[in-house]
């Protein structure tokens, strides 16, 4: 069996208002916080703390049910544990971050512990665990009006100063079976650009209805969320000429920076439908598409790795660059495929015995001979039994059915049935009619096999296929 080995990267974190040798204060049990973490991504927990209960960061990680790294937080020490009995996971993912803090308060949105904590991690989930047992009182489930609004601007300062879509508060001490989490969009008001977003308790105590709830808490937030983007001109994805572009639709350039072309349309049809507050930061070097050699990133794709960028608007393909700060979007369309085939054959003469009609004409032509002898063949049988005339066999009628179609004559001399046999001789004029004249074509045309015109037929394994891609 193959050892699995786990890598655990250290970071060290100094804080100078840890408390350090003091004295221990008999432990107040609390009420585990039922945290509905993301199952795809690993789990962080950070302690600020001193003497966080163990048995409160035992829960958390009972709780998680995957990877967990732990880590302690005081003043210049640190220590880290890691919970190596579950699965390993990716280091790519969004982790899950969850602080335990015995303060929280509006100095938390300046903290560089959480600058450094949440960087570039918009989409994670962010938890703050308060162990303070002095504020942030709950009665009968309610809060306070005073502590709501200091909870609101705390959490507002958070949002404008990071952008994190999902930041969950926690109370086990104080509000057991709550949790603060943001709910809506309100106008800012401090006159910024970005909205507002109001918080409100929540019930904590079924899991898929608390992370339902949390999901929810970030949907509906991309108008006018900012955007740093990059667009460069390439022939002919992302163009500059686009005198032409009226007779395709209406668009606006101003939203596309001036770029039309696939990478443009794209672009313009983006930002109208999410409604993004976009920006162009004037770099020239974010202005090309940019190498990945160990070590070092250059264009587009060091700007989006350094977060000089959010986002590259021009079409790429869908290479790996051995980077995991890069994630790219769903490919929206792929460029033209360019095929070189052979010239194609002559289509021999002996074919055209086989291919005046269709492989189904074929098989209605041979398919009314058939009905037709056997219509024969059971009017033949009911005579017999009202005249006592014997009958043929079935293949008598048959081929008496099939040479009347093909020659126009009948080789049976009674006058019986002539309505059926005469819409069999109008039907071997039509029919010799067009096999005549298919064979004169024949001979006298020079006739190519069809040409290439669907993807499908590339696959052929009978067609010599030079393909490229541009």
């Amino acid at each position: 069996m193959h050892r699995i080995k786990y890598f655990v990267f250290v970071v060290c974190i100094a804080s100078s208002n840890c408390e350090l040798r003091t004295k221990l204060m008999p432990a107040v049990l609390p009420n585990c916080p039922l945290l509905p973490v993301e199952k795809y991504s690993q789990t962080v927990v950070i302690d600020i703390n001193t003497n966080t209960n163990p048995e409160l960061k035992s829960c958390l990680v009972k709780t998680c049910g995957h990877s967990v790294v732990i880590i302690n937080v005081c003043g210049k020490r640190y220590t880290i544990n890691m919970d190596i009995d579950r699965k390993s996971i990716k280091t790519t993912d969004y982790p899950n971050i969850i602080l335990i803090t015995k303060h929280f308060t509006k100095k938390t949105a300046d903290s560089g512990l959480l600058k450094y904590v949440v960087k570039s991690l918009n989409w994670s989930l962010l938890y703050f665990i308060v162990t303070g047992q002095q504020q942030y009182q709950c009665l009968n489930g309610t809060m306070s009006t005073s502590d709501m609004l200091l909870l609101d601007n705390i959490m507002n300062s958070i949002w404008h100063k990071f952008k994190i879509m999902r930041v969950i508060v926690a109370f086990p001490y104080t509000c057991e079976d709550k949790m603060l989490v943001y709910h809506g969009k309100r106008p800012s008001t401090d006159g910024d650009c970005l909205y507002d977003r109001p918080v409100k308790l929540i019930n904590a105590t079924n899991k898929e209805e608390l992370l339902k709830a949390i999901r929810k808490s970030g949907e509906k937030l991309s108008e006018n969320y900012p955007i740093k983007a990059s667009i460069f001109e390439r022939y002919p994805t992302s163009i500059k000429d686009c005198s032409n572009l009226h007779y395709y639709g209406h668009f606006n350039l101003s939203r596309s920076h001036g770029y039309c072309g696939l990478d443009g349309i794209v672009m313009n049809d983006l930002i109208t439908h999410f409604n993004f507050n976009l920006s162009f930061p004037e770099n020239e070097t974010c202005n090309t598409y940019g190498f990945a050699v160990p070590g070092n990133l250059s264009g587009s794709l060091g700007c989006i790795a350094r977060n000089e960028l959010d986002i590259s608007f021009n079409s790429r393909f869908m290479t790996l660059y051995s980077d995991e700060h890069i994630y790219y979007l769903h490919y929206v369309i792929t460029d033209k495929l360019c095929a070189f085939v052979k010239r194609t054959g002559v289509i021999p003469i002996w074919h055209g015995a086989f291919n005046v009609y269709s492989p189904p004409s074929w098989m209605f032509i041979i398919g009314v001979i058939m009905i037709i002898s056997v219509i024969i063949w059971g009017s033949a049988i009911v005579n017999k039994k009202l005249t006592g005339v014997k009958n043929k066999s079935c293949w008598y009628y048959l081929y008496h059915t099939l040479t009347m179609t093909m020659t126009g004559s009948s080789p049976m001399k009674q006058r019986t049935l002539l309505l059926m046999r005469g819409s069999c001789l109008a039907g071997s004029v039509l029919f010799l009619a067009v096999y005549q004249v298919s064979w004169s074509v024949q001979f006298t045309l020079y006739n190519i096999l069809k040409k290439v015109q669907f993807e499908n037929q590339l696959v052929d394994p009978f067609r010599e296929v030079i393909k490229n891609l541009k």
